[in-house]
């Protein structure tokens, strides 16, 4: 009877353990269960936010692009050239054609460009505004070993765009570019960002009448383009960091710009002149 007795006992235990299991195991699991789903709730909701952030500067971005473009593009100009003993009898063959770009720096008329746009002695050159406006070019001071041009036209007012620290460009960093592309196509305008700086490459002329190597150039990956030659290259502050001026034969998205810090030494050396 006693042995009857223990047996209930250890049976009655062994229910109420496992009814007491049960439950704890129901709360684990429930517990269990509510903590993913807290986890995945949180997860699904950071990733909506790094999505909504992600956009939002995206969107940012392109904002700020398309406001640096429409601010800059009345100071960049369009350079045309003639022959000095251009007569006016010869057929139309002779009227200027675009050559190249530059961009005004000062509200004087300060303009620069490469020197290789506005090597040629022999013909007279002209600058065309976003704004259709024609322009003699009263002066030009080349500066062949940095292929930068510096040229003045007679206007008062004009818009300009402000030089940069191109010091300070970083290897990633966003740029934008504007010049008149394939000989018309003016104020045309492509991003990109800085591959590299500090390269060194030797360049020709288009007619490859003549070479120099330049050193300290910011390479870039926008797409550059005859005609963009002596453009700015800016930053996302609407500043000139460089003056665009070549690109490699054969090869995608490869371009160079001149620093704008060799402009603002020149300019500084000729202020003291």
């Amino acid at each position: 009877m006693a042995k009857k007795e223990i047996f209930k006992k250890y049976i009655f235990l062994a229910v109420l353990a496992g009814i007491i299991g049960g439950v704890v195991g129901a709360g684990i699991e429930k517990t269990y269960d509510d903590l993913i789903s807290n986890k995945l709730q949180s997860s699904i909701s950071v990733r909506k936010d790094l999505g909504k952030e992600f956009n939002n500067n995206v969107f940012s971005e392109e904002s700020t692009v398309q406001s640096i473009i429409e601010k800059s593009s009345p100071a960049v100009i369009s350079i045309l050239s003639r022959s000095s003993h251009h007569d006016m009898n010869l057929p139309s063959a002779d009227n200027p054609e675009f050559i190249g770009s530059g961009f005004i720096v000062s509200n004087n008329g300060l303009i620069v460009t490469n020197a290789h746009v506005v090597n040629d002695s022999d013909k007279s050159y002209f600058i065309v505004t976003s704004g259709k406006k024609m322009y003699p070019i009263q002066e030009i001071k080349r500066f062949p070993e940095d292929d930068i041009a510096i040229l003045s036209i007679n206007a008062s007012n004009l818009p300009f765009i402000k030089l940069g620290n191109s010091d300070q460009v970083k290897q990633g960093q966003k740029v934008i570019a504007i010049g008149t592309i394939l000989g018309n196509l003016q104020n045309s305008a492509t991003t990109g960002i800085i591959s590299a700086t500090n390269r060194q490459i030797t360049a020709s002329d288009p007619m490859g009448t003549s070479e120099a190597t330049l050193d300290n150039l910011i390479q870039v990956d926008a797409s550059l383009n005859p005609g963009d030659s002596g453009g700015p290259l800016l930053n996302l502050s609407g500043e000139a960091i460089g003056i665009n001026f070549a690109t490699t034969e054969g090869a995608q998205n490869v371009g160079f710009a001149i620093p704008i810090n060799n402009l603002k030494t020149l300019i500084e050396k000729l202020n003291k002149q």
